[in-house]
């Protein structure tokens, strides 16, 4: 992927998946969900290897934590 400057379409796509905030509560109603995306393995391993080698170069505002 750095060699040739591509990444795959795999790894812009993902899954919703809605997860429900709380069992002894009302499933029937929408607000009882929130949504989640995980991501796939390898687009892990890839964002652990561009950090190990680009950490140094890439920073973030404190303020932007979690966003």
């Amino acid at each position: 992927m750095l060699c040739h400057s591509f990444v795959q379409s795999d790894f812009c796509y993902g899954m919703i998946v809605p997860l429900l905030k709380d069992k002894h509560g009302d499933a029937a109603k929408i607000e009882m969900y929130r949504d989640i995306t995980p991501s796939c393995a390898a687009s892990k391993l890839s964002e652990s290897v561009l950090l190990a080698l680009f950490g140094d170069f890439l920073n973030s505002d404190d303020l932007q934590f979690g966003f």
